[in-house]
């Protein structure tokens, strides 16, 4: 999972650095105020806030021309305790229950695809837009530690 999530980065990070300049002569003279909004085709953002809270977001998008671009937004929130665990130890009145809840490890990856087809009169990334999308996701949860009873009466544990 780790070398899938660096080898897409690492592609659309040289993808970015790989694309040329735009270059403003092969455009209308920037009488139209709308072509000197966007110099470059390529946008890519990093959610700064996210990293707080263990998650990494990252989303490039590349500009098509003026009413459409396309995106691919990656997203992981890396393995790790339930958060804010402590806080639940007052909820939680049982000691073997809590400590249970402290072997629980999350995970969650996402890649999501999408079209962007913008319908203000700026264009070219900015203003509001409308997106068809498909998300790929895929939650983990390791030790978690299930006791159930069978249709037979048997009592089973479910570990992950």
């Amino acid at each position: 999972m780790k070398k899938l999530f660096l080898s897409v980065s690492l592609f659309f990070f040289a993808l970015v650095h790989a694309q040329q300049e735009f270059v403003y002569d092969s455009l209308p003279q920037p009488d139209n105020p709308v072509w000197e909004y966007q110099s470059k085709k390529n946008i890519v953002k990093l959610s700064l806030t996210s990293l707080i809270f263990n998650n990494f977001q990252l989303q490039y998008e590349r500009i098509i021309n003026k009413k459409v671009g396309v995106s691919l937004s990656l997203s992981t929130f890396l393995s790790s305790n339930i958060p804010q665990l402590n806080s639940l130890e007052v909820v939680v009145d049982d000691a073997d229950t809590f400590l249970a809840l402290k072997g629980i490890r999350l995970g969650y990856y996402s890649i999501t695809p999408e079209v962007r087809f913008y319908l203000g009169k700026q264009g070219f990334g900015k203003g509001f837009y409308l997106a068809p999308f498909y998300r790929h996701s895929n939650f983990i949860i390791e030790g978690a530690v299930f006791d159930f009873q069978k249709d037979d009466g048997s009592d089973t544990e479910l570990s992950t």
